[in-house]
């Protein structure tokens, strides 16, 4: 079973379980009459592209939740709408893993990945799936995540997932919330399949909500989502939700560093360089960060 994208296109089916044989026979001569025959979906393949697609291993399709139009700002007195830059300058890759337990260095393996693109403040390709890394899926795992034993044995082999994945990934820079655990894991999984990983940086949005959102009550995932009204649109600890909650996490951020210092758009780098920082360093940074580039 591989990772796949399936066109979301379904042609509708008249209901006939509870019609006689016979009724049923004629029903469907009648629809051939009326209805024409719709040209056939071509056979699903694994790409990237320039529209939103779920890729997932149980070759499910979803449209994009996150898919909206780029940010733009009205003018109050003419009603006219003037074309806002993109938030961030680059593609971003956000990612999530989940796991059978914390610790890559200590043994413990990967279950799914969520790998989301964003361009131009969407998502633009996702790659999606649960993977079969060959181990024992420990019944916390189970209960936290709803990843079961079965679903896992019946994923793709890791060593299939790996390369698709990093090339799905490329040298654009990759995102996670907790970046540290995610990419220690997929160091560790890449050096076991003899793979590099091409990615050009990595940003925390865990770090840069400690920095840029002071005195939060919690600053795990579900924490911010709630203090911020971000709402899941799956299940929570399940790759794909994850990653979808913690790209609009970044797309806060980011809109929150253009508000206050009023900028075109923000480089990844400059949100490298903002998890680098102590908090208590970040207001004096930013300030001659955006002095310097105004």
């Amino acid at each position: 079973m591989s990772p796949i994208i399936v066109d979301t296109g379904v042609q509708p089916q008249l209901d006939e379980t509870h019609c006689p044989l016979l009724l049923g026979q004629c029903l469907l001569s009648l629809r051939a009459l009326i209805v024409p025959d719709r040209p056939k979906p071509p056979p699903p393949t694994w790409r990237s592209g320039p529209q939103d697609r779920h890729v997932a291993a149980d070759g499910a399709a979803a449209p994009s939740v996150l898919a909206r139009q780029p940010l733009s700002s009205c003018n109050a007195h003419t009603g006219t709408t003037a074309w806002t830059p993109p938030l961030f300058d680059q593609p971003i890759v956000m990612l999530d893993f989940e796991t059978t337990g914390l610790s890559a260095a200590g043994g413990d393996r990967i279950t799914e990945v969520a790998a989301l693109r964003i361009v131009d403040d969407v998502v633009v390709d996702r790659y999606v799936t649960l993977i079969n890394c060959g181990v024992r899926i420990p019944s916390f795992v189970t209960a936290l995540t709803g990843i079961s034993q079965r679903m896992v044995d019946g994923a793709p082999p890791v060593a299939q997932v790996l390369p698709q994945l990093l090339a799905f990934i490329g040298n654009d820079v990759l995102a996670a919330h907790n970046a540290r655990f995610d990419n220690n894991f997929l160091l560790a999984e890449s050096q076991r399949q003899g793979l590099t990983p091409g990615h050009r940086g990595l940003i925390c949005s865990l770090k840069l909500a400690r920095r840029m959102l002071p005195g939060q009550r919690s600053y795990k995932l579900g924490g911010l989502a709630h203090a911020l009204n971000i709402s899941y649109r799956g299940n929570a600890h399940r790759a794909e939700a994850d990653a979808e909650v913690s790209t609009r996490l970044l797309l806060h951020i980011g809109d929150s560093l253009r508000q206050q210092f009023r900028c075109q758009s923000i480089a990844p780098s400059l949100l490298e360089a903002i998890n680098r920082q102590s908090a208590a360093k970040v207001p004096a940074f930013l300030s001659r960060s955006f002095e310097v580039g105004s």
